[in-house]
Protein backbone atom coordinates (compact mmCIF):
# COMPACT_ATOMS: atom_id res chain seq x y z
CA UNK A 1 0.00 0.00 0.00
CA UNK A 2 1.29 3.26 -0.88
CA UNK A 3 0.37 6.61 0.94
CA UNK A 4 0.33 9.58 -0.99
CA UNK A 5 1.76 12.83 1.02
CA UNK A 6 2.36 16.61 0.26
CA UNK A 7 4.30 19.16 1.31
CA UNK A 8 2.03 21.35 3.93
CA UNK A 9 4.40 23.35 4.73
CA UNK A 10 5.63 24.36 1.28
CA UNK A 11 1.87 25.08 0.79
CA UNK A 12 1.51 26.55 4.32
CA UNK A 13 4.24 29.39 3.60
CA UNK A 14 3.38 30.12 0.45
CA UNK A 15 -0.07 30.67 1.58
CA UNK A 16 1.26 32.95 4.41
CA UNK A 17 3.45 34.65 1.92
CA UNK A 18 0.46 35.63 -0.22
CA UNK A 19 -1.15 36.86 2.78
CA UNK A 20 1.10 38.85 3.66
CA UNK A 21 1.81 40.51 0.72
CA UNK A 22 -2.04 41.21 -0.02
CA UNK A 23 -2.12 42.73 4.08
CA UNK A 24 0.66 45.15 2.86
CA UNK A 25 -0.84 45.81 -0.41
CA UNK A 26 -3.86 46.87 1.26
CA UNK A 27 -1.89 48.79 3.88
CA UNK A 28 0.22 50.78 1.23
CA UNK A 29 -2.99 51.50 -0.82
CA UNK A 30 -5.19 52.66 2.06
CA UNK A 31 -6.70 55.56 1.92
CA UNK A 32 -8.02 58.62 4.20
CA UNK A 33 -11.45 58.43 5.42
CA UNK A 34 -13.69 59.93 2.54
CA UNK A 35 -17.22 61.95 3.02
CA UNK A 36 -19.87 60.83 0.10
CA UNK A 37 -22.80 63.47 -0.37
CA UNK A 38 -23.93 66.00 -2.29
CA UNK A 39 -21.80 70.07 -2.75
CA UNK A 40 -24.70 71.97 -1.64
CA UNK A 41 -22.19 75.19 -0.77
CA UNK A 42 -19.00 76.57 -2.00
CA UNK A 43 -16.76 79.13 -0.30
CA UNK A 44 -14.54 81.31 -2.19
CA UNK A 45 -11.57 83.22 -1.95
CA UNK A 46 -10.45 85.68 -4.30
CA UNK A 47 -12.40 83.74 -7.19
CA UNK A 48 -11.41 80.60 -6.28
CA UNK A 49 -12.85 77.84 -4.08
CA UNK A 50 -11.86 77.55 -0.74
CA UNK A 51 -14.15 75.36 0.77
CA UNK A 52 -16.92 73.74 0.18
CA UNK A 53 -20.28 71.38 2.14
CA UNK A 54 -21.41 67.70 1.51
CA UNK A 55 -24.55 67.08 2.69
CA UNK A 56 -23.91 63.88 4.14
CA UNK A 57 -26.88 61.12 5.34
CA UNK A 58 -25.26 62.08 8.50
CA UNK A 59 -25.35 65.99 8.19
CA UNK A 60 -23.47 68.91 6.45
CA UNK A 61 -19.58 68.23 6.37
CA UNK A 62 -17.52 71.22 5.75
CA UNK A 63 -14.41 71.03 3.63
CA UNK A 64 -11.46 73.07 2.92
CA UNK A 65 -9.59 73.14 0.48
CA UNK A 66 -5.61 72.72 -0.18
CA UNK A 67 -4.31 75.50 -1.86
CA UNK A 68 -1.01 73.43 -2.33
CA UNK A 69 -3.02 70.39 -3.65
CA UNK A 70 -3.18 69.26 -7.39
CA UNK A 71 -6.58 68.26 -7.57
CA UNK A 72 -6.40 66.68 -11.32
CA UNK A 73 -9.59 68.61 -12.35
CA UNK A 74 -10.75 72.68 -12.25
CA UNK A 75 -11.96 73.45 -8.93
CA UNK A 76 -14.78 75.61 -10.03
CA UNK A 77 -16.24 71.85 -11.49
CA UNK A 78 -17.77 72.21 -8.00
CA UNK A 79 -19.94 74.28 -8.86
CA UNK A 80 -21.73 71.87 -11.95
CA UNK A 81 -22.07 69.23 -8.81
CA UNK A 82 -23.44 71.61 -6.70
CA UNK A 83 -26.02 72.94 -9.08
CA UNK A 84 -26.91 69.43 -11.16
CA UNK A 85 -26.84 67.47 -7.34
CA UNK A 86 -24.05 65.38 -8.66
CA UNK A 87 -22.24 63.07 -5.74
CA UNK A 88 -18.93 63.67 -5.13
CA UNK A 89 -16.63 61.53 -2.67
CA UNK A 90 -13.83 63.70 -0.99
CA UNK A 91 -11.04 61.89 0.89
CA UNK A 92 -10.01 64.38 3.86
CA UNK A 93 -7.80 64.21 6.84
CA UNK A 94 -8.32 66.32 9.90
CA UNK A 95 -5.98 69.38 10.35
CA UNK A 96 -6.57 71.77 13.30
CA UNK A 97 -10.03 70.10 13.61
CA UNK A 98 -11.03 70.75 10.47
CA UNK A 99 -11.76 68.90 7.52
CA UNK A 100 -9.02 69.13 4.59
CA UNK A 101 -9.75 67.50 1.02
CA UNK A 102 -7.21 65.34 -0.38
CA UNK A 103 -8.66 64.02 -2.79
CA UNK A 104 -11.99 64.82 -4.69
CA UNK A 105 -13.91 61.89 -6.94
CA UNK A 106 -17.40 62.22 -8.57
CA UNK A 107 -19.56 59.32 -7.03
Amino acid sequence: MRVRTTNVHGRGRRRAAATLLSLLLLIGCSQGPRVKGFVIAIEEDGGRPSAFTVETDAGPVRILIDDEADYGFDLRHLEQHRTEALPVSVEVVERDGQKVALRIDDA
